[in-house]
């Protein structure tokens, strides 16, 4: 079960199997210790115990199909290498069967059933941390804490730390001439497909990274929000995929609203606050009008479950005691 990869060793090797819920782009990157571009494909599975990120390489990932592996596709790896980059993922070692005969993909298939093939929305635990997971790896904090430990104040640009911390959104920034969207590049095929267009004034949208000109847009989120605890608040930056697990609604929708029906439109954001979410977060030094600054990101996020958030409490009130005692 994919549950039980939290408590394998990394740099150990897993067979696995589950249900494809989430397929990321092909992208390159440029390796370090072997100075050269490499192929990389990010996909997630899930079972009936939790979700994992797995990474294809190379000519896996050139070769995915999705239109033969697309969503709620069952896929099984053999000796996938076990990380603990942002929590738990796995690497693929090039080594996948589609559907095969085995007694776990029927349970997979009877599962997926029972959701009517909802996988995507399942209320399972995620192990791996990327742009809307919440990591148990990762230290659980108050925001206080947070500003008594220095967090982001690295002067490297390169380097971050990551929490995580229970609070409540207080405030949503927006206003009528600031939305809190961007336009960006429409090509979902497109490596830039999240770079910024502009307005050329003629109907047509002219991409800042690739420098071609586009017939429309894609509105992808960047949400500020105060997050406040009983310690404390920080803004938060989240970008589109957290962005939409906050708002319950995509960019597009917010901004047809905008357009057609604005109190509806400035309900998604009041139906957001004053709630309590698990939020991962990264704290980094940045720079602001010459001055330097810590910006705190969102990239991740779940609402606070009352039993797990009690589960913790408890823990850290019996390891406090534990302190006392010695």
């Amino acid at each position: 079960k994919i549950k039980q990869i939290e408590s394998v060793e990394p740099k150990s090797f897993v067979d696995i199997i589950g249900v494809i819920v989430d397929i990321g782009p092909l992208s390159t990157i440029m390796s370090s210790k072997q100075q050269k571009e490499m192929k990389r494909r990010n996909i997630k599975i899930a079972d009936d115990t939790a979700k994992i990120d797995l990474t294809l390489w190379n000519i896996e990932a050139e070769n995915f199909n999705e239109d033969v592996m697309g969503l709620n596709s069952i896929v099984a790896f053999k000796a996938a290498k076990v990380s603990d980059f942002n929590g738990r993922s796995l690497s693929s070692n090039g080594s996948m069967a589609l559907n095969p005969d085995r007694s776990e993909t029927r349970a997979l298939l009877t599962w997926m059933n029972s959701l009517g093939g909802n996988v995507q929305n399942a209320q399972i635990s995620e192990l791996s941390a990327g742009q809307s997971g919440i990591s148990k790896n990762t230290p659980r904090l108050t925001l206080q804490e947070v500003k008594d430990m220095n967090l982001g104040q690295d002067p490297d640009p390169k380097k971050a730390d990551y929490f995580t911390v229970v609070a409540t959104i207080t405030t949503i920034a927006r206003s009528a001439d600031k939305k809190p969207w961007y336009e960006a590049n429409p090509d979902t095929n497109s490596e830039f497909k999240n770079a910024k267009v502009t307005s050329m004034g003629d109907g047509q949208w002219r991409c800042e990274k690739n420098g071609k000109l586009y017939n429309s847009y894609i509105p992808r989120y960047i949400l500020r929000f105060c997050a406040t605890d009983s310690t404390g608040n920080i803004w938060l930056t989240s970008f589109n995929e957290v962005a939409e697990l906050i708002l319950k609604k995509s960019a597009v929708e917010a901004e047809k609203l905008a357009n057609e029906n604005y109190d509806a439109y400035e309900q998604i954001f009041k139906t957001a606050t004053f709630k309590k979410y698990v939020f991962k977060c990264k704290a980094k030094s940045d720079m602001w009008e010459d001055a330097q600054r810590v910006r705190y990101d969102c990239i991740g996020v779940q609402i606070a479950d009352p039993k797990d958030e009690s589960e913790k409490l408890v823990e850290k009130i019996e390891a406090l005691q534990k302190l006392t005692a010695a």
